[in-house]
């Protein structure tokens, strides 16, 4: 009687009462179903379930090595580049990318957080975890590189767009899937290299970079505006401009020019590695 209460115990408990379910905790419902099947399996019925199952175990075993190296994998390729070149990273991720973003040192934002500048570089995912920044810092942000962490294994055990959520029940219904979706989205934001910080006040009468559909926005109706910038080595300026204008960067400082009579408008202007 024990036995036989302890698989439907356990089961109505992770469906009925927990608040959080992974797949891998209805684990710890198998001893009372193993014990209860078995009693009486021969060798022969115990091989014919086994060894299947041990196949099974061996391929999710490698589609979640296989997954959570996607992380450092993808950290060293693109972060520690980018630290060394001189840019200010910071993060706003979870589990693997955040552990290894802050091995690196790299802190992690809150959703008040009002510490990055301009040309801070913002590292988080686009699909698992998408958190929310502050209004300030997510008003100013421009999207300079996204990448998808594909794998050629045809097994998730955690995809969001595969629905597979061995390790969380929000990620998908299934504890794995066959699927080649990638595992994970991520980018890296920018914000705008005008901020000088946050919340922003206006100086002098300069105008401030401000939130627009397409991104950070600055408009221009005087003839000629300096900010200071400093750029790390081996860097451009990146931007889409409506209107007639140049730009130019003179002893850390840029100079914005209006070479036409209405206003111009400088969009998502960032800097970006050469």
């Amino acid at each position: 009687m024990f036995l036989f209460l302890w698989l439907p115990a356990t089961l109505a408990f992770f469906i009925l009462i927990a608040q959080f379910i992974s797949a891998r905790y209805i684990l710890l419902a198998m001893p009372p179903l193993y014990l209860t099947l078995f009693n009486r399996a021969t060798s022969r019925m115990i091989a014919l379930a086994g060894v299947p199952t041990l196949v099974l175990s061996v391929l999710i075993a490698t589609a979640d090595y296989r997954f959570v190296n996607t992380y450092p994998a993808w950290v060293a390729a693109h972060i520690d580049p980018l630290q060394k070149q001189g840019f200010h990273v910071l993060g706003a991720a979870e589990s693997g990318l955040r552990f290894y973003l802050e091995q690196r040192g790299i802190p992690t934002l809150t959703t008040t957080d009002l510490r990055p500048r301009g040309g801070d570089l913002i590292v988080r995912h686009s699909t698992l975890w998408k958190y929310s920044l502050a209004e300030h810092v997510e008003t100013m942000l421009t999207v300079i590189e996204s990448d998808a962490l594909y794998d050629r294994f045809p097994i998730r055990t955690f995809s969001q767009e595969a629905g597979a959520g061995f390790h969380g029940s929000s990620m998908g219904v299934l504890p794995y899937a066959l699927s080649r979706a990638p595992h994970d989205r991520l980018e890296i934001a920018e914000v705008n290299p005008l901020v000088e910080r946050l919340p922003q006040e206006s100086h002098d009468g300069r105008p401030l970079p401000a939130w627009s559909p397409e991104g950070p926005i600055l408009i221009q109706r005087v003839p000629e505006i300096s900010y200071a910038l400093k750029m790390p080595p081996q860097t451009d300026l990146k931007y889409e401009l409506d209107g007639e204008g140049t730009l130019e960067v003179e002893n850390d400082h840029l100079i914005l020019r209006k070479t036409q009579a209405e206003p111009i408008v400088w969009k998502n202007l960032r800097i970006v590695p050469k």
